[in-house]
């Protein structure tokens, strides 16, 4: 079914009309035409209610309010890719661990404590238990920065693997909006069915829905990233 089909149903009607009004056509060729064209126009009212219970149903798939779903050809403003190197990552988090400052300073101290405990006459039990409290100070601390490298390192992986995905929703979204754009070409020429046009408008709005996803999703695993390292949340 086409819209063009419809057209042509409807022109062929009011042409008999005419034709049967001059007494060229007789009344059971314009019942019969009457027929076809209510037929074709049966079928292009439920194209049409399909559409507005598709568009219906994925609003409310993304929470969006009744009617507020909308084409938007203009371009979706996408984030500035993370500058920083894992590297680079994992000096800053080491650098502003409140947690490993914490270490470091009781590593700090069980050195001093030992220091002071030689000055003096000192139990062979007693410096052990300085040397054992200095030795775990130590593992401590050492836990501590290899667990900031894993967890930084396994941030920097998820947001590298979103900015990829980001990156492949902007390239299948900008396909689609020039398939749009050609389909909204050979619609207003009558060349492609009605069905060919509300399959690529919900093409692009799936597509646009997912790329806003794709936006959200490289902001979130980015701000992770900035809390791990030390840094001011920014967009």
């Amino acid at each position: 079914f086409s819209l063009d089909k419809y057209k042509i149903e409807e022109k062929s009607l009011r042409d008999l009309e005419i034709q049967v009004e001059k007494g060229y056509k007789t009344r059971l060729e314009l019942l019969q035409q009457e027929n076809k064209y209510h037929i074709t126009l049966l079928a292009l009212k439920k194209i049409e209610d399909n559409y507005q219970q598709l568009t219906r149903d994925f609003e409310t798939k993304i929470g969006l309010e009744p009617g507020e779903l909308g084409i938007e050809l203009k371009d979706i403003a996408t984030p500035t890719p993370w500058s920083l190197n894992e590297e680079e990552a994992i000096v800053l988090a080491l650098k502003n661990s409140l947690t490993l400052q914490a270490l470091t300073l009781e590593t700090e101290l069980a050195k001093i404590d030992l220091e002071r405990a030689k000055i003096g006459p000192l139990l062979a039990l007693e410096q052990k238990k300085l040397e054992n409290n200095l030795e775990l100070a130590l593992l401590n601390q050492e836990q501590s920065r290899a667990e900031v490298k894993r967890v930084v390192g396994n941030q920097y992986a998820s947001l590298r693997q979103v900015e990829e995905e980001l990156a492949l929703n902007r390239t299948h979204l900008e396909i689609v909006k020039k398939n749009y754009q050609l389909v909204q070409q050979l619609q207003a020429a009558d060349l492609i069915s009605l069905l060919d046009q509300i399959s690529a408008e919900v093409e692009l709005l799936q597509a646009e829905y997912q790329m806003r996803v794709a936006i959200t999703g490289f902001y979130l695993e980015k701000w992770k990233l900035q809390q791990l390292i030390g840094l001011e949340l920014e967009v």
